[in-house]
């Protein structure tokens, strides 16, 4: 047993239990063929069963009378069909649905209780669905004589390029999926004119349309009343102008705050009353109990669908309630804990999501880790690097490498063909295990501050349960990476206690686990499919709130896209907010799945989950593709259930044309041949159903899934189906789950702080050098080989010439590996004078090279300078000087090499450069040796430098004024020593001028180029280079320690 100083997790006191309203002892479950129709009868006579069907599905409780029509008929067989699902569902899926099943809030304590009153007693929380609510608000938007009063903001979710203005997302206000033939719109813009621009400053802040329309008349005199309302109006359709009368998502009462609007406005004085109507005829829902509302209900969405038309305009919850707070024993909390530990260390050795790991490399080579960059600029394709792979809202052009199947480990594979071996459906991991097969490469900080795990507790009693007999189901769904977002949905149904003590302890949690520097924000959006929200609106009591689409909450400051930039490390991104320059990490109350949010929502979550490991489950590599995949159990605790999977390719089971019978017979040799038990739950996607394998009803299900999907899953009712439930009701035993939240033990180090800097904006014309201003840009591509050719010949050939004729001030060249290899020409020099002089110069040398097979093609591109990782714009024109002696100093060393002169390998020769450069620009001994520990790794090709270590000492000797350089290697040193003036003044300057990165990157970087242009695109070329250079630096410290030399000076 580990001490709690070693364990990673401990549990949060609060939870929430999730149960079906049936029990599991109805008869529907097990009822024959025969008598199924006749049990199906009997149920849909009680009031609370057709009440629970009309709240879930209006299309079946309409065709519930066909249950009553000849069996053998299709649309009697449908609905028997439909009626045995919903009903299995009301029995045994504890998921949250409608009237089906509900939540009660509990806690850890030292007896574990739970029982739940009569059906009648829950208490039911009905609210507008918002697709409906959101096509009222539309609707009311469409009607310009109210629309005209509404208050409205510029969408902040826009960039800008020199002539228009994108929307990043258009969320046509929740109503893509009740709009027919309506296609989603992914790219809306507008010319970027003076009219935009003053809308766009005036509505910075709220103003009325009316009043908007008001201010532009004024302005523009010129224009008609008629061309300035449509367009105000064209703006405000395609959402370039957001009204106020659109909910925040982070509400709880979002019917409310609609009417609240609207009560100021005398023209919606009408659809204001209506929707009171509304608001207080749901309230008197809520109140009747379970089985007493169906006409009262069926009466509410009628006068729902009169005002806007939708199928389900009414959306339900249910609270459990029980005869006593919930409870369950504590020792359960602390198995829950360590469970997630285990978890977290099984998973996969990955931190981050595997597409942001190719687009942050992308990102380093084009903007460095000093450049940070406004969010909706990087994601858009006319100014940054569009969306990464697999975004959908708008769709990203990148692709990305599918994920390798992670190969099993080699013990649970023995453990596998061992359980196959014996006939046994169990694999059992001991702690001995579990460390053999969990990550040990992610530091503990890794983990994930907190977080909720989904549990069925198994045992015959809750007696039992005290006593320790017991056992813990991980669900299928392992959890969620936050404490509270299972919980956020349901944020009005939960005592204010019980919310408050979540969102203390959120807040300790991110106290405790994150650097005072870091801002946290609430993050929102308004789905496109209005239904979505249904799931998102919560609550939160985070002083800062981002909102896309919609509005926030009248109680929060307002976090704008347009403040939010991103930065990246040589790790990972971050976030940083442009106002505060502090951190920033975006969090949503709630269990919505990003991937289908709008770009710039799961940029914003995805990065700000990128300092973690997710809590995946166990790491089953390519078990998970076999046919059957064995119960995974670790102590009490079950990490995996066994599982069967079916799919039409099966040969006993892919005839769907053979008679029922036939086919139930076949799946039965099968069946037995696989050992499947006969009670087992049928999963696809997120949907588990019961079904009991030799009753016929459950087996059609099965057939008429496998046969219109493909594939199922059959996974193992762990325990005994019935025995090994212990919430009870006057009914009976339910199939509870329970949501055990848990955070970082006390100990646990907090996550690196990312340090973050003030970065000066640049004017976009100080950055971005067109062609036609005073930088030309060439990109070169042709043979890798022909390179050196062109670096120590034929470019200074073209460079004399074009000095000659006072054609350019300056050059420098750089390699390139892109697509194809290539070299990057930049000239300097008076605009015109590049354009009208040079650039025909060049196009004649450019021809003569292509036709002498140096060049294939070449482009000419803008050139975006890198100002923040060279220091700052004060220091470019320093840098660049500094690019063309280097350009030139490495152009003669090719030229030394390519004549053979050099007896030396360019690698020793970059390297001796380079500690010429670090004494040169005054840095001592132990400077340079800390400075070089973190570029290269030792003792690396130290066989290769052997050989010259003893002339390369006495060469590099500086405390003589590099005598033996001058008198052995003359021509080394004259070439280095052109540029000693010019390290000095890098020195002097890089001292006394406020930088954007630190001296130590900024060295790195012009010795980084030194060795791209010398040694080309290969970094095992570089790498030698400087472990040769970290060789040397370490032979000066013991060579000056033997002549008795200090070594800081």
């Amino acid at each position: 047993m580990r001490k709690s100083e070693q364990l990673l997790y401990e549990p949060v006191d609060t939870i929430m239990l999730r149960a079906p309203i049936l029990s599991l002892s109805h008869d529907h479950q097990n009822a024959s063929k025969d008598d199924i129709i006749p049990i199906l009868k009997e149920y849909i006579e009680r009031p609370e069963i057709k009440e629970a069907l009309a709240v879930a599905s209006p299309n079946l409780f309409q065709s519930l009378d066909k249950i009553h029509g000849d069996p053998r008929s299709k649309k009697t067989r449908n609905a028997v069909s439909s009626l045995l699902k919903f009903l299995i569902r009301m029995s045994s899926r504890p998921t949250p649905f409608g009237l089906f099943s509900g939540i009660a809030i509990g806690e850890l304590g030292n007896k574990t209780v739970g029982s739940l009153l009569d059906t009648k007693q829950h208490q039911k929380r009905a609210r507008p669905d918002m697709e409906w609510l959101l096509g009222v608000v539309s609707k009311i938007e469409k009607n310009q004589t109210i629309a005209k009063k509404l208050n409205v903001v510029f969408n902040d979710a826009v960039y800008q390029t020199d002539d228009r203005v994108y929307l990043h997302y258009f969320s046509n206000c929740g109503q893509l999926r009740s709009s027919e033939n309506q296609e989603r719109k992914d790219n809306i813009s507008i010319r970027k004119t003076v009219v935009v621009e003053f809308v766009q400053s005036v509505a910075k802040k709220p103003i009325s349309i009316s009043e908007l329309i008001n201010q532009l008349q004024l302005t523009y005199t010129s224009a008609s009343i008629n061309e300035i309302e449509s367009f105000v109006w064209n703006l405000f359709q395609q959402e370039f102008l957001i009204s106020e009368l659109r909910p925040p998502i982070v509400n709880c009462a979002p019917l409310s705050y609609v009417i609240q609007i609207l009560e100021s406005i005398p023209e919606a004085t009408e659809i204001g009353a209506m929707l009171k109507g509304i608001e207080a005829d749901i309230e008197t829902y809520n109140q009747l109990p379970i089985g007493q509302g169906l006409d009262f209900f069926q009466t509410l969405t009628a006068k729902m669908q009169d005002i806007h038309p939708s199928k389900q305009p009414l959306q339900v919850d249910l609270r459990l309630t029980c005869a006593e707070k919930v409870r369950i024993n504590r020792s359960i909390g602390e198995q829950v804990a360590n469970a997630a530990e285990w978890l977290w260390r099984l998973s996969k050795n990955e931190t981050g999501v595997a597409h942001l790991r190719e687009y942050h490399v992308e990102f380093l080579e084009k903007y460095g880790v000093n450049r940070e960059i406004p969010l909706l600029d990087l994601l858009s394709d006319e100014k940054g690097l569009g969306a990464p792979p697999t975004y959908k809202y708008p769709p990203s052009a990148k692709s990305v490498n599918p994920p390798q199947m992670k190969s099993t480990h080699r013990l649970l594979m023995e453990k596998y063909i061992q359980c196959l071996r014996e006939n046994a459906k169990e694999i059992t991991l001991t702690e001995s295990d579990l460390q053999k097969l969990m990550d040990n490469d992610t530091d503990d900080v890794f983990a994930p501050n907190s977080g909720e795990l989904f549990v069925e507790v198994l045992a015959s009693s809750a007696e039992e349960v005290d006593k320790g007999n017991y056992q813990l189901a991980i669900g299928t769904n392992v959890g969620s990476q936050e404490l509270g977002q299972t919980f956020g949905r349901f944020s009005d149904m939960i005592a204010s206690e019980e919310n408050r003590n979540l969102m203390e302890e959120q807040k300790k949690i991110e106290e405790t686990c994150t650097d005072v520097e870091t801002e946290y924000v609430e993050l929102s959006f308004l789905p496109q499919s209005g239904r979505a929200s249904n799931v998102s609106i919560t609550h939160s009591t985070r002083n800062l709130h981002t909102t896309i689409a919609t509005n926030a909450n009248g109680q929060n400051k307002k976090l704008l896209l347009e403040d939010i930039l991103v930065g990246a490390t040589l790790g990972r991104f971050y976030l940083k907010s442009k106002k505060s320059n502090k951190r920033l990490v975006f969090t949503s109350n709630n269990m919505f799945n990003y991937e289908s949010a709008p770009n710039c929502f799961r940029f914003l979550r995805e990065v700000s989950l990128e300092d973690g490991k997710a809590i995946q489950g166990v790491n089953l590599g390519s078990l998970r593709e076999f046919t059957f995949i064995p119960r995974i159990t670790s102590g009490k605790v079950i990490l995996s259930p066994a599982i069967w999977k079916l799919n039409d390719q099966i040969e006993e089971l892919s005839d769907f044309s053979m008679p029922l019978e036939e086919w139930i017979e076949q799946f039965s040799t099968w069946m037995k041949k696989m050992q499947v038990p006969e009670q087992v739950f049928m999963a696809y996607g997120d949907n588990r159903l019961y079904i009991h394998l030799k009753n016929a009803n459950h087996m059609q299900e099965l057939r008429s899934e496998l046969r219109r999907r493909g594939r199922v899953q059959l996974q193992e009712i762990i325990g005994g189906y019935r025995e090994k439930q212990w919430v009870k009701s006057p009914l009976g035993r339910h199939n509870a789950e329970f949501i055990v939240p848990f955070k970082k033990r006390p100990h646990v180090p907090a996550k690196p702080t990312v340090m973050i800097k003030p970065v000066a904006e640049v004017p976009i014309e100080c950055r971005e050098k067109e062609p036609g201003t005073d930088w030309l840009y060439f990109k070169l591509y042709g043979p890798i080989h022909k390179q050196q050719k062109l670096i120590s010949t034929q470019i200074p050939t073209l460079v004399a010439e074009l000095e000659n004729h006072k054609l350019i001030n300056s050059w420098f060249f750089i390699r390139y590996y892109d697509s194809e290899p290539h070299l990057r020409l930049r000239f300097h020099g008076d605009p015109k004078t590049l354009l009208a002089g040079a650039l025909p110069v060049f196009q004649k040398w450019y021809a003569a090279q292509r036709l002498a097979g140096n060049v294939k093609k070449v482009v000419i591109e803008p050139y975006e300078r890198e100002i923040e990782r060279y220091g700052g714009l004060s220091l470019m024109p320093l840098m660049e000087r500094y690019f063309e002696k280097d350009s030139l100093l490495t152009s003669n060393l090719l030229g030394l090499s390519s004549k053979q002169a050099l007896k030396e390998p360019l690698e020793l020769i970059a390297s001796m450069y380079v500690v010429y450069f670090l004494t040169e620009y005054g840095w001592h001994h132990e400077r340079q040796l800390e400075w070089i520990s973190k570029w290269s790794e030792d003792p690396a090709y130290s066989k290769e430098f052997r050989p010259y270590r003893n002339d390369v000492l006495k060469w590099l000797d500086q405390e003589e004024n590099w005598k033996a350089l001058k008198e052995q290697k003359g021509f080394l040193f004259k070439l280095f020593s052109k540029n000693e003036a010019i390290i000095h003044e890098l020195s002097h300057n890089m001292e006394i001028t406020p930088m954007t990165n630190t001296e130590e990157r900024v060295v790195g970087s012009l010795i980084h180029m030194h060795c791209n242009r010398l040694l080309g695109t290969d970094r095992d070329r570089e790498k030698k280079a400087m472990a040769f250079v970290r060789q040397i630096i370490e032979s000066q410290k013991h060579w000056n320690k033997t002549k008795g030399r200090p070594l800081n000076v």
